[in-house]
Order: structure tokens, then sequence, then C-alpha cells
């Protein structure tokens, strides 16, 4: 596929976010993660995993202040929960995108994968996932993010492509009541 111009659904923002809930009923858990992670007073729709050219990632704070009660926004979401004391859970979002532009992949650390790690752990496979996309994207078949990936490094050459990644995680623990707690590690769009 080649680049076109960008269209009415071709986002231009991007900004990570996480939330955590913890409560005796499961949905007031959900309800309360997602207000943690300021989306509760919109409607999401989950995306899968590409970022647009030359999307650009702003910090949370601006990307949540444009957000309006009601609207409909698109992100990739990462999530789990567990009511099981003492269970850890943690969730995350990975991005690899090429330094002058062309498309990004999108990896996620959640549901049955987010069961006993910790969020650095969560991250770091989020990231080398997401370089592997980027890898396949790139052409080149054979790139091991996993190898390649090293803690506190932002930046890769894939098939000479220069390449950055950026993350976002979160953990929680069952509580020892055996309430619910529920995680999300989000990368939301924005137009």
């Amino acid at each position: 596929m080649t680049e076109s111009p960008r269209g009415p659904l071709v986002p231009d923002r991007m900004y990570f976010t996480t939330g955590a809930g913890a409560h005796a009923r499961e949905l007031q858990a959900h309800d309360l993660m997602y207000m943690d992670a300021g989306l509760g007073r919109v409607n999401r729709v989950i995306v899968s995993s590409r970022v647009p050219p030359h999307c650009r990632l702003i910090p949370p704070d601006e990307g949540g202040a444009q957000l309006t009660d009601g609207q409909i926004l698109f992100a990739i979401q990462a999530l789990a929960e567990t009511n099981t004391p003492g269970a850890r859970i943690a969730t995350a979002v990975g991005v690899a995108v090429p330094d002058g532009g062309g498309l990004g992949c999108v990896a996620e650390v959640h549901e049955q994968d987010a069961v006993g790690k910790d969020a650095a752990t969560a991250e770091a496979k989020a990231v080398q996932m997401a370089l592997t996309a980027m890898g396949l994207e790139l052409g080149h078949h054979d790139y091991d993010g996993r190898s390649a990936h090293q803690p506190g490094r932002d930046r890769y050459d894939i098939a000479g492509t220069a390449v950055r990644t950026h993350a976002a995680s979160i953990e929680a623990r069952g509580p020892e009541n055996g309430d619910w707690v529920k995680i999300v590690s989000s990368l939301v769009f924005l137009f």
C-alpha cells in the first residue's frame, strides 16, 4: 500500500494513559478503572495495532484535556482483571515507529499474558513485540525484537530504518478481601 493523504479518520496525535479500579462489584471496578485513566466519560472504540504515518505522541495531560464528554474515541487497549487475593497482573502497550515517518506498529500485553507480571516486564514484552512487528512491516522477517530489546533504550535500527519505541504500563495486585481489580494501558488516538 502507498501512503495516501490524511483522511477524516486518520489520527494525527496519540497519547498513552493507564488506570486502575478496585471494587467489590466487577462493573464498578471496571468503571473506576476507566475513570482513573481519564476515559470514563467517552465512548471507547477499540482499534488494532497500527500507528498512522506522522502521528505525533503528546503528553497524557495534553491529550486528556482534548476529550469531550460523550466523544467517540479510538484507542488500542490492554486490559486485565483479577479477584484472586494477592495475584499480580500488569498490562502494557508498546509502540515502534520509524523516525522519518511511515506506518508504526503497536503491541499489547493483556488478558492471560498479564497474569504474574510486573509493569516493567509487561512493558518490555510489549516493546519487544512491537519491534518484531515493525521488523515484519519493514520487510525484515527475521528481526527479533526480543533479542534486540535493551531496557532503557528507545532507539533501534531495523534493516537500515531508525525506529523509536514508546510504552506505557500499569500493575496491580488482587485485593486481600477478594474484591475485583481491573487495569488498563491504552494508546488513545486524536484527530
